[in-house]
């Protein structure tokens, strides 16, 4: 990606982070007194940039709709749709962040382009890693259930699970061809016009001689004000655990910005910066939600 483009799309994810026209998506930590819907769709927008340990810097962009649907006010499941632009294929995605290709962990350069090796199998296509590369991502089908509603000094108590599907294209170093799935639990709290939530997930990560992966905890840790009704912001803290052999663990810091325009539209967004070598150096996102 040039640098001219680097500028514009910061800019453009800016604009949409800041703009007063947008609203708030959030799930874990939505302002007060929020109806419950019976459906939802998001748009989201995500830019990360980090060299992730090696020598070649990688951008990558993640455009994702998400539809939902709250069969009951304690059930709530959804789709996930990404996609994928990388500018090289030096590292994959996976979960929160992106891992090291095996010619990395290796200390190669990447500038060959014959079957890349993880471990002792070979790529059945050959392809340039520094090309960029696009394409649809890995659908995730997610869900979870309330089994306590927050009350007095009880915070609420929602376990999840996820299941992640291989539709995105392996040989293009969009995903590593395995189903994931994953359980974890959330819990949610109203202090006054604080809010804090805390979710970990215990992630299965399917066996593949092509990456040298593993199974990985991950969590996602965030406090924030209510400023006004409309306006709620926050900061979180993101991370897993060493996703695999030669891969650091993503560790990020997060000041969000939730804003809700009614009581069917609202936008979140961030920017992020990356504490370890397995996260972007520098992220930013936003998404735009519609509840009806």
């Amino acid at each position: 990606m040039e640098p001219s483009q680097k500028v514009l799309l910061a800019s453009v994810l800016a604009l949409a982070l800041y703009s007063p026209l947008q609203v708030n998506a959030a799930e874990k930590m939505a302002p007060k007194e929020q109806s419950q819907p019976n459906y939802f769709a998001a748009l989201s927008v995500e830019y990360g940039t980090g060299d992730y340990g090696t020598s070649i810097t990688t951008d990558s962009v993640t455009t994702k709709l998400t539809l939902g649907w709250y069969p009951t006010d304690r059930l709530d499941l959804s789709l996930e749709i990404p996609y994928l632009y990388q500018s090289n294929s030096t590292t994959t995605p996976f979960g929160m962040g992106r891992f090291r290709t095996a010619t990395m962990q290796s200390g190669g350069q990447g500038q060959s382009s014959g079957p890349r090796r993880m471990g002792s199998s070979a790529f059945a296509s050959t392809f340039d890693v520094n090309k960029s590369q696009s394409g649809i991502g890995d659908l995730v089908l997610k869900g979870g259930y309330i089994v306590v509603q927050e009350r007095n000094a009880v915070p609420e108590i929602r376990p999840e699970a996820y299941v992640k599907f291989p539709t995105a294209d392996k040989d293009k170093g969009l995903g590593t061809g395995e189903f994931d799935a994953g359980v974890g639990v959330t819990l949610n709290k109203w202090l006054g016009d604080w809010n804090g939530y805390c979710e970990g997930v215990y992630n299965y990560i399917g066996k593949s001689s092509d990456f040298q992966l593993k199974d990985y905890f991950s969590y996602d840790l965030g406090v924030g004000y209510q400023v006004t009704d409309r306006f709620l912001p926050a900061l979180a803290l993101k991370g897993t655990t060493n996703p695999g052999d030669g891969s650091p663990p993503y560790c990020q810091l997060r000041e969000t910005a939730l804003y809700k325009i009614s009581d069917r539209w609202g936008v979140n967004g961030y920017l992020g910066e990356g504490l370890t070598d397995g996260t972007p150096s520098f992220a930013l996102g936003a998404e735009v939600n519609y509840q009806f």
